[in-house]
């Protein structure tokens, strides 16, 4: 008797918030402040303390401090310069390290209420209270949201179809409802500053790099006009968003693999965003989702017509759920944010930018990066994407030591 009564309060509690949801979302509103509340709530009970993150040991630090300690006063002047030596190389190690990976860990906040470290009882019975609501509640509310959200995606993009001759106010209703539909399906919860800014023509709106769902992130804000959706073309579960994503809102789509594409894509995105009548294209320009702990380098390519940009800063909280794609394939980082408790994510229109008379493109890319990093106060990488790849972190690494050892050299010269 209890058990059934206790599996008709959670069967009906799940089919009221979804149903809610999905009523609220249709009618372009939405929970109001209760999410945050909920957030808030969640973050008294947890204390607000932070896990703490364990840095790599890059060399043997036990052996160099015995060597250093022990008979220091007996220790011959060559054997104190080889400490001396080995202390340099690997700090160098660990700071070069460190600078190049800055942007492809789990920030150190992280997860922090998805872990517990806590000796006292009341805490780790909170913990796992906590996961057992995650995974028996939230997870499957999420699951339901995420069905529907495709079978409408599906459904529009098929009405689309038989009605190519829509008007531009019903198909941006479509793929702004679908967006909404995806973000909440994910835990999702935004919050949008200074709309004053917000793209109002045709240009190019550019955002620093989460995730796959950074395009639905942004696009969830659109009222009066949209985006076209643009970036890598992908596979798998993501493909079917972008094929059925691209009938309701304009897309343009690179072959990351083909090099000649890259560059009939950059001079068609620069075309396509100076005729006045179409959407702002929204780029990526780090070409790779980072962590927020930096801004990697924005690539260059398409900063060299004339043409509006509009910056946007992406800032995620990562102490409910960590929203950075660092999985080698989508459905992993999908199933690890839709049992989190939440990804919660800033996002600041910052004002328009356009390149100055005869300004480099490099230079304006670089300003734009800059303008990024310094409102959400992380610091402008020089490094791309790419070191992602531990074949590109070699070669990077292999430069940066010619240009170490010419530096030194240059300086030993100047010093004769």
């Amino acid at each position: 008797m209890i058990l059934s009564l206790l599996y008709s309060i959670y069967y009906y509690s799940l089919l009221f918030i979804f149903s809610t949801t999905v009523l609220l979302i249709i009618c372009r509103s939405g929970w109001g402040p209760i999410p945050r509340l909920l957030l808030s709530l969640l973050d008294k009970i947890n204390g607000r303390k932070d896990v703490e993150e364990e840095a790599p040991i890059l060399f043997d630090k036990k052996n160099l401090i015995s060597e250093i300690s022990e008979d220091g006063e007996g220790k011959d002047g060559e054997k104190m310069m080889a400490i001396g030596l080995s202390l340099m190389k690997n700090g160098i190690a660990s700071i070069v390290r460190d600078d190049m990976m800055l942007g492809f860990r789990h920030p150190p906040s992280a997860l922090a209420l998805l872990k517990s470290k806590s000796n006292v009882l009341s805490k780790q019975i909170l913990h796992y209270l906590g996961l057992l609501f995650r995974v028996t509640f939230l997870f499957p509310l999420r699951v339901l949201l995420m069905t529907f959200t495709l079978f409408f995606l599906t459904g529009t993009a098929v009405i689309v179809l038989i009605h190519p001759g829509l008007s531009r106010k019903t198909m941006l209703y479509f793929g702004v409802t679908f967006a909404r539909l995806f973000n909440v399906s994910t835990g999702l919860i935004l919050d949008f500053y200074n709309k004053e800014h917000r793209p109002k023509s045709s240009g190019l709106a550019m955002a620093n790099h989460l995730t796959a769902n950074d395009i639905m992130t942004i696009y969830s804000d659109c009222e009066e006009i949209g985006y076209t959706a643009t970036g890598q073309s992908h596979g798998g579960f993501i493909y079917p968003l972008e094929a059925f994503g691209g009938k309701l809102t304009p897309t343009l789509w690179l072959d990351r693999a083909c090099n000649k594409d890259r560059a009939s894509f950059q001079k068609q995105v620069l075309d396509y965003a100076s005729q006045p009548s179409t959407y702002p294209v929204l780029i990526f320009p780090e070409g790779f989702c980072s962590n927020n702990q930096t801004v990697l380098q924005f690539r260059k390519g398409l900063f060299g017509g004339d043409v509006p940009i509009y910056p946007l800063a992406l800032k995620q909280l990562t102490r409910f759920g960590d929203s950075f794609w660092l999985e080698d394939t989508y459905l992993p980082y999908l199933l690890r944010c839709m049992i989190s408790w939440a990804l919660v994510i800033e996002i600041t229109y910052l004002p328009e930018m356009r390149r100055e008379e005869n300004e480099a493109s490099e230079v304006f890319a670089k300003r734009v990066q800059n303008a990024i990093s310094s409102f959400l106060e992380r610091p402008s990488s020089p490094y791309d994407g790419a070191l992602k790849r531990p074949a590109d972190r070699l070669l990077y690494a292999e430069k940066l030591k010619r240009a170490i050892s010419r530096h030194f050299e240059s300086q030993i010269d100047s010093s004769e």
